[in-house]
């Protein structure tokens, strides 16, 4: 399954997410005084995850997604989350893309490989977009989850 994350050249820093080139998230950035960022997302115009970041404290303030998040770390170049207290997300960033392109970022669950994030287009008119890539064995909620915490670590993207 391929997954379109759209980040557009425009004011208001939305980013949005195609699944079979229908929209199917959204998220709303807004960049405040002081390296302050908050992140809303939404399915269908409805508001399902709010985060906010300040100097990389990734917090979250609103969800309803159908499982339990918690960010259990953030660094540069990875975030791990926490799933129903059961599960593990890790979304580790490749800081040397410049110079390896292998992959833009990789997304694991409970250390297993679900997904490889690759970068589309270094330069286009319209933005940016990154290919996640998901392996053929994982489930609709798995990949829905991950796309969710996904965004939310992207928050700090200025691509």
């Amino acid at each position: 399954m391929k997954v379109r994350v759209h980040f557009p050249n425009n004011e208001d820093s939305t980013v949005f997410v195609y699944k079979q080139d229908q929209l199917f998230l959204t998220m709303k950035r807004k960049f405040h005084i002081g390296s302050k960022k908050t992140g809303k997302i939404y399915s269908n115009d409805e508001l399902i995850f709010e985060v906010s970041d300040f100097l990389l404290g990734l917090k979250i303030k609103h969800q309803s997604i159908g499982a339990n998040v918690k960010v259990l770390g953030r660094g540069f170049y990875n975030s791990v989350f926490s799933i129903n207290n059961a599960d593990l997300l890790k979304i580790k960033d490749n800081i040397f893309y410049i110079f390896y392109k292998k992959y833009f970022s990789k997304i694991y669950w409970n250390s297993i490989l679900i997904a490889n994030v690759s970068l589309c287009k270094i330069l286009d008119p319209d933005g940016v977009s990154l290919e996640v890539i998901f392996v053929d064995d994982v489930d609709e909620e798995k990949q829905f989850v991950s796309l969710v915490c996904y965004l939310a670590s992207a928050l700090n993207l200025n691509i």
